[in-house]
C-alpha cells in the first residue's frame, strides 16, 4: 500500500514505513498510522507518534489526523492542535486537516440557494469557499 507524502509517498509493508520506497522512517507495531512532512505519525493505543519515536499527544479523541506542526485531534465538537491549541469548535459534519495548515474560517451550513458552504482560509491567508449546489450537474 503507498500514500502521497509532502517529499512524495510513503509505502507501507507489513511493520515498514518507507519514504519513496527507500529511507525507513517507522518499523514496529501500530495501530493506525497518517503521512506527515517528517515521516509517519504512528497510533499506538492513545499515543500518537511521530515515526514511533517522539510524543505528540496522549489522550483520548474521536478523531485524528497528522500536521505540518504535530497532529490534529477532534475532541466532540472541537478541532485541536496538539490537542491544546483550539482552531475551531462548533457543528460540522466532517474535517480533514490540509498538509500545510488550512483553518476553518465558517463552519459549513445550508446556503439561502438550497445547497451548503463553508469557508476556510489556507496556510497563505487566502480565503476558500467550499460549496454544493444541488441543482448543479457536474457530469
Amino acid at each position: 500500500m503507498w500514500h502521497g507524502h509532502s517529499r512524495g509517498f510513503i509505502i507501507r509493508t507489513d511493520n515498514q514505513f518507507l519514504v519513496n520506497g527507500k529511507e525507513l522512517v517507522y518499523e514496529g507495531e501500530w495501530d493506525d498510522w497518517r503521512s506527515h512532512p517528517e515521516g509517519v505519525v504512528i497510533e499506538k493505543g492513545n499515543k500518537l507518534l511521530l515515526n514511533g519515536k517522539k510524543l505528540l499527544y496522549d489522550d483520548e479523541r474521536e478523531e485524528w489526523d497528522g500536521h505540518i506542526e504535530g497532529v490534529i485531534v477532534q475532541i466532540e465538537n472541537q478541532i485541536l492542535l496538539n490537542g491544546e491549541l483550539l482552531l475551531y469548535k462548533g457543528n460540522f459534519d466532517t474535517w480533514l486537516s490540509h498538509p500545510r495548515g488550512a483553518i476553518i474560517q465558517k463552519e459549513p451550513q445550508d446556503t439561502f440557494s438550497g445547497g451548503y458552504s463553508g469557508y476556510f482560509k489556507d496556510p497563505d491567508g487566502y480565503l476558500w469557499e467550499v460549496a454544493w449546489n444541488p441543482f448543479t450537474d457536474l457530469t
